[in-house]
């Protein structure tokens, strides 16, 4: 089955109870069909050990060229979400996470990235786990893919700090709209990341 979202066609099909799916990076739908067509070709030839093993990407190739664009596309209406997981993302991508491959990522190296970020002094709990819940989204995203078997455990820091007031999306949304551009950038990192005003004053 092929869908138009964002402007081009995406492939979704079942095989053995798992689900494939992805974009065709087209807008025209006899070639999307074409490409959705290769896609259960090669299923069917690896499935019986003829077809070529597609080649596992980095984590930042993957989270670069497939995840951080379906966001865009798909959280088009919540600019709030698409911010959240670029920042958190680019944590992620700062680090030696960047250049392994997606089913090569285990708890050890989870447990290396925070310890990192922590080493440096410049983060707060809320921000190292912003990063690590989106490397868990995106390890997800690939497993759900195919890309990737499992997804190894990732564990948040304890110790972040805890709002006695819960702001509603819909409050956000309110406050958001009435804030210039300045105001508005900077509380959606505030918002979305956990980020402390110190640590706003120091992004690039």
């Amino acid at each position: 089955m092929i869908k138009k979202r964002g402007g081009v066609y995406h492939f979704k099909f079942r095989r053995n109870n798992q689900t494939f799916e992805g974009s065709c990076h087209t807008a025209n739908k006899r070639t999307a069909e074409q490409i959705e067509a290769a896609h259960k070709a090669n299923w069917a030839l690896e499935k019986v050990g003829i077809g070529p093993k597609e080649k596992v990407p980095t984590f930042a190739e993957y989270a670069t060229n497939v995840f951080l664009p379906d966001v865009r596309i798909n959280k088009a209406a919540k600019p709030a979400t698409i911010t959240y997981y670029q920042n958190a993302t680019a944590h992620l991508l700062k680090s030696p996470l960047a250049t392994k491959r997606l089913d090569a990522i285990t708890e050890a190296d989870v447990t290396e990235h925070k310890g990192r970020m922590q080493k440096t002094g410049k983060y707060s709990v809320s921000t190292i786990n912003g990063s690590l819940r989106a490397l868990k989204r995106i390890l997800n995203f690939a497993c759900n893919a195919d890309k990737i078997p499992k997804v190894c455990k990732i564990t948040q820091l304890d110790g972040q700090n805890k709002r006695e007031f819960v702001l509603t999306h819909e409050d956000e949304i309110e406050y958001l709209a009435a804030s210039d551009e300045l105001n508005r950038q900077v509380s959606t990192l505030m918002l979305e990341m956990g980020f402390r005003p110190e640590e706003i004053h120091e992004l690039d």
